[in-house]
């Protein structure tokens, strides 16, 4: 497993700890690597970290079954337009075996994932899971957006039409998209329906009606609308009754 722009992360550790030790761990920073090093010398001595480029590491093609990469492909969508995430992204592809999968958590902010999935659509898997709601219904978190999971699979010969999948969760049951677009939209979808949950988590302006579409699972079609009316602050309810639902 290659670990690309690892930073100060826990995650390799953790990775090691349940059991994966063949890590490969890369990261542009020398301070970091300094430090990552000298943190695991003791307790997991064949844990490495390694000083190098993600967007020409060196290593040989094909030498790797997956690239796990946790925050780094949003960090550099921002530099050269995108560019540089791109030198990164073909690098990946490059040093990954055939059947070798790019992992790749992501808060799939919109010039991110479109640049991620393009790259991919063509010649490989494509498949994102969407981790809302994994925290339970009890969590305070503030954090108002979902984490997504792209997987990518490389092929050994490009299928005849693009592999475009979209997954509710961890282990949820694929939806196949027809189109780059259509994955980006149902994307979309997801966050701005956390963004809402989140929004009435906290309150919502009285004089203000939020609403939601539910649409049927086989066809797509609407079915009902929820339309969320909050109390007036000077209404005198009772403590538990803050807001109406009309369907």
């Amino acid at each position: 497993v290659l670990v690309v722009g690892c930073g100060n992360s826990e995650l390799s550790e953790q990775l090691y700890d349940v059991g994966y030790h063949q890590l490969t761990n890369i990261d542009i920073s020398e301070t970091v690597v300094s430090h990552m090093n000298q943190r695991n010398a003791e307790r997991r001595p064949d844990l490495t970290f390694q000083q190098l480029d993600a967007t020409q590491t060196g290593f040989e093609s094909g030498s790797f079954q997956a690239a796990l990469d946790k925050g780094t492909l949003d960090a550099m969508a921002s530099e050269e337009d995108g560019a540089l995430a791109g030198r990164m992204l073909a690098e990946v592809g490059r040093v990954l075996a055939v059947g070798g999968r790019y992992v790749c958590v992501t808060l799939a902010q919109e010039h991110v994932i479109k640049l991620a999935v393009e790259h991919f659509a063509q010649g490989w898997a494509v498949r994102i899971h969407c981790l809302n709601g994994q925290q339970g219904e009890e969590s305070d978190s503030s954090f108002a957006l979902p984490v997504f999971v792209l997987v990518c699979t490389k092929f050994r010969q490009a299928p005849p039409f693009a592999l475009l999948e979209l997954c509710q969760g961890e282990d949820g049951a694929p939806t196949r998209l027809a189109s780059v677009p259509e994955l980006l939209s149902a994307v979309k979808e997801r966050q701005a329906y956390n963004l809402m949950l989140h929004k009435l988590k906290g309150g919502t302006d009285a004089s203000s009606t939020p609403s939601l579409t539910l649409c049927h699972a086989a066809t797509g079609r609407p079915r009902y609308t929820l339309t969320v009316q909050d109390s007036l602050p000077s209404a005198k309810l009772p403590r538990s009754n803050h807001f109406a639902i009309f369907i």
